[in-house]
């Protein structure tokens, strides 16, 4: 029996499990419009499944609200990088597979070198050939990304919480009692901040959104590998970080996102 469709707001959404999903896997065009101008310098998908190296989208910026001022337009590219050579396992991958095409889901993220007021946009999702017969995706994020200065330090660690419990039968094996989905948790430092620039930005991020909004976390951003994937999160900040001026042009700060 074919999955029902499930509307577009869903994208809007925090729960994962409420999906945007289309009847069949024709092409499909997901608007978006503001009351006032915004400033957008990143656009992703999160949990599609247009896994494969023939999926296209396209992202459209209109600066009014009746999308007829286009300031970008990405053209047709790819949702999904397809895996370099060397990264392609031998008689496993098919040939042009992609970085999540063992992967249960995927993201896709537009990086734009810089942004644009927009009041509107359009997004045209093409993948005629999913293998699933439709499209789907949980969550749709469209705002403004920040790059410090210098990145973080070494020494940021990613750690995946598996909140599966054991107990261990009289016969000594350890079983599972219950079982939940794993979660990341990425910690970082960012060491040399610029007290004037960075450490101001990084403030004003913390007072809009602190724990209270998603924020998304890249630590390889377009690097088209399974390191971006593994290092890239969609969740929250786990605590209030402190910001520490240890020199009179530099401040520090660690920072910890964990996923969902």
């Amino acid at each position: 029996m074919p999955l029902s469709e499930q509307p577009v707001t869903h994208l809007q959404d925090l729960r994962r499990q409420r999906m945007m999903r289309t009847v069949d896997a024709a092409g499909h065009v997901i608007t978006a419009t503001w009351s006032a101008p915004q400033r957008i310098s990143c656009i992703g998908l999160f949990g599609h499944n247009m896994r494969k190296s023939n999926a296209r989208w396209r992202v459209e910026l209109f600066s009014d609200a009746a999308w007829t001022t286009s300031v970008y337009d990405s053209g047709l590219v790819p949702l999904c990088q397809a895996k370099g050579f060397r990264a392609l396992t031998w008689r496993v991958d098919a040939w042009r597979a992609t970085i999540f095409s063992d992967r249960d889901a995927a993201f896709s993220v537009q990086w734009l070198e810089e942004s644009f007021a927009i009041q509107s946009l359009h997004i045209t999702l093409s993948d005629a050939a999913n293998p699933d017969g439709y499209l789907e995706a949980y969550r749709l994020l469209a705002g403004l990304h920040w790059q410090p200065t210098q990145g973080p330090a070494y020494g940021a660690t990613l750690q995946v919480d598996d909140p599966t419990e054991l107990t261990q039968t009289a016969g000594g094996t350890l079983a599972a009692v219950s079982r939940g989905a794993p979660t990341r948790r990425l910690s970082l430092e960012l060491r040399w901040m610029t007290r004037d620039a960075d450490a101001r930005r990084l403030v004003e991020m913390l007072t809009n959104q602190g724990k209270r909004k998603q924020m998304l976390l890249s630590l390889f951003p377009g690097a088209g590998s399974g390191e971006e994937i593994d290092h890239t999160i969609l969740g929250r900040l786990s605590d209030s970080p402190q910001i520490a001026i240890v020199h009179p042009q530099r401040a520090r700060a660690k920072l910890t996102f964990t996923e969902g």
